[in-house]
């Protein structure tokens, strides 16, 4: 949704319904039932197009709210003012017009041409972000297969599907032009963090480093820090799988770079709340592997000290 029409519809659903709170009040004091209806009037105009529009829910839906409630507000100060009627004003919008005189034509109360205009905006802007989630749910589920296929051995697979994710990715870029919320939306960022995760562990997995930013475009900062703690989860199954082969190297050097990350992600200030919740996970996962590595290390201690007993033995 572009600025400029989020700022007109806000401007509309603020300004209007605040009126009713003051204006029939000292109308009705008059008391003016005409000016009131002039009031409803306006305020009828402006819930008929704005009930065309598609609100999600929002400050924008909450606005809209109160605009129902000032039509509802003008109405029950009409009926409490009919219970008490009294003539028109000289200047009452209602008064008949002097003799010979015809009445006046019905003026346009609110802009409809600008209303269709922004409803159409807004169209256009919700389906290019139904768009962008349907897109965004194909490229996770890709993310997730390829982490699949590198914990099953299938690296070429991996490697793949994690290409044609970012291609993907990449080609939807140009459109985010006109609508940049949408690159930062939710459904976008938790794709590239997907992408992000698995290209990180094909990465340790391969070549036993960690990929940097520069490598991972176009995932940005915060969803490479996301992609870094998911990361750690799965190479602590990756730890998990090469200890049942009871390979300690690799479970080291799974354990040396999950501390290294959260040492490194722990330091920054100024993390959001859903980072803060993935760096406990990553502790959780840290502690998991240490425990690993110290089991490990005793098993392979008395596999050491029963061999030395069995040589011992035989001589």
């Amino acid at each position: 949704l572009s600025l400029s029409l989020s700022l007109s519809l806000s401007l509309s659903l603020s300004l209007f319904p605040s009126l009713p709170l003051s204006l029939p009040l000292s109308l009705s004091l008059s008391p003016d039932a005409d000016s009131l209806r002039a009031c409803l009037a306006v305020f009828e105009a402006l819930q008929a197009q704005l009930i065309l529009f598609n609100f999600r829910n929002g400050a924008l839906r909450q606005r809209y709210d109160g605009v129902k409630y000032a039509v509802r507000k003008l109405e029950d100060t009409l009926f409490e003012l009919s219970l008490h009627p009294a003539e028109p004003g000289p200047d009452s919008p209602t008064r008949p017009p002097p003799d010979g005189q015809a009445p006046a034509e019905e003026e346009e109360l609110v802009c409809v041409a600008e209303f269709e205009r922004m409803r159409a905006e807004m169209d256009a802007a919700d389906a290019a972000r139904e768009d962008v989630i349907k897109r965004c749910r194909d490229l996770q589920k890709a993310g997730k297969t390829a982490i699949y296929e590198i914990h099953r051995g299938g690296l070429e697979r991996a490697e793949d599907l994690l290409e044609d994710l970012r291609e993907r990715a990449l080609a939807m870029l140009p459109g985010f032009e006109r609508q940049p919320s949408l690159r930062a939306s939710g459904s976008f960022s938790g794709a590239m963090e997907e992408y992000a995760e698995g290209a990180l562990l094909l990465r340790f997995v391969q070549e036993h480093r960690i990929a940097s930013l520069e490598e991972l475009s176009p995932v940005n900062e915060n969803e490479y820090l996301g992609g870094l703690l998911d990361f750690t989860g799965e190479i602590g199954r990756y730890a998990v799988a090469r200890a049942t082969r009871r390979d300690l190297d690799s479970v080291k050097e799974c354990l040396e770079a999950t501390d290294r990350l959260v040492g490194q992600v722990t330091s920054l200030e100024g993390l959001p709340g859903a980072l803060h919740r993935k760096v406990e996970t990553a502790r959780g996962t840290l502690r998991r592997m240490e425990g690993l590595v110290y089991e490990l290390a005793l098993m392979r201690r008395s596999s050491f000290a029963a061999e030395g007993r069995d040589a011992g033995g035989g001589g």
